[in-house]
């Protein structure tokens, strides 16, 4: 019998069609081989074929300081803390370069011995001193801060009456508010003036003068303590405070301020006995000096020693009656 061809046409498997089903069962069949192919492929990389190699993270550790009145909020970035997440290739080796990760915060609180989480000494250093001389630009410039408070200028007002007023020194407004040497104020001007109180913890043993503002870290300063423990520990409080000294020397005649003789250096400030200040004749006080290499040692006469540059600027910021801690 004799096949119609028009009904194999209208079939499940039309015969002009037949590519359509070789591709869909090629697609099918083939994308289990495509995957195990580039998974062979990915093996083979970071197998024998390729060898990788962990490059050291930098021995740099990038810090970011906030300083504040009440305290310093420090962020480091430590290579112990590194992740690898950058691969670069060289030849036939590929090479996962560590990429320091943001560590939580760590707090740098201070009493009359710095409360330190620093994950090593030079690091506690580094922070310091960054610290140190952030406070020092915030409470010297215009803007405003918790450290700092308005002051009204009154008819017949000086700086050194508002000084004393506030337990600050004429000096420390004057900068503060940009009055240059002549300290020129008006009536009805506005002043800022310092809004705290500072203290000095001195540890001989450390060769630090450590600078607080109301109780929390200011600023640290290396010093020069007495030779044969003459630096006697105790608490005093500073009595007179003067600029370019002349040193009496006991039974010797003055000798005036810019004499090479002359060991005072640029400031003196007069510490004493808080209940018996007139009594106290032991002749302490903390000074600058020409010999900056004695800093760190042992070599006065009793005196606390300090570079020039470090006693004009704590010269600057105490007072009278600021108090001064002495430690073993």
């Amino acid at each position: 019998m004799k096949l119609n061809s028009d009904k194999l046409d209208d079939g499940l498997f039309p015969r002009r069609k037949p590519w359509l089903i070789i591709l869909i069962v090629a697609a099918v069949a083939g994308y289990p081989a495509y995957r195990l192919g580039l998974l062979a492929a990915n093996r083979n990389s970071t197998g024998t074929g390729k060898s990788v190699v962990a490059a050291p993270a930098s021995k740099e550790t990038a810090v970011r300081v906030i300083a504040s009145p009440v305290q310093a909020s420090v962020v480091p970035q430590s290579p112990a803390a590194a992740v690898p997440v950058q691969v670069k290739r060289s030849n036939d080796t590929v090479v996962a370069r560590a990429v320091p990760a943001v560590m939580p915060p760590m707090v740098v609180e201070s009493s009359t011995g710095l409360v330190d989480t620093a994950q090593s000494e030079s690091q506690r250093s580094v922070l310091e001193e960054r610290l140190g001389s952030d406070n020092i630009e915030q409470l010297l410039s215009r803007k405003k801060s918790p450290w700092k408070v308005d002051y009204v200028v009154k008819p017949n007002d000086a700086v050194e009456k508002i000084a004393r007023k506030n337990k600050t020194t004429s000096e420390l407004i004057a900068r503060m508010n940009g009055l240059g040497t002549g300290h020129t104020i008006r009536s009805g001007q506005t002043l800022k003036v310092l809004n705290g109180r500072f203290t000095i913890a001195i540890s001989k043993s450390k060769f630090e003068l450590v600078l607080e503002l109301d109780g929390k870290f200011f600023k640290r300063y290396g010093v020069c303590v007495g030779a044969q423990s003459k630096t006697p520990p105790g608490v005093y409080v500073v009595t007179s405070r003067e600029v370019n000294p002349t040193w009496w020397p006991e039974g010797k005649g003055p000798i005036p301020a810019g004499d090479e003789r002359n060991l005072l250096g640029t400031r003196w400030m007069a510490i004493k006995d808080p209940k018996n200040p007139a009594e106290d004749r032991r002749g302490l006080g903390i000074h600058g000096t020409r010999d900056d290499t004695s800093i760190g040692k042992p070599v006065s006469a009793g005196c606390i020693r300090m570079r020039n540059s470090d006693v004009e600027e704590i010269h600057m910021l105490i007072p009278i009656g600021t108090p001064v801690t002495i430690a073993e």
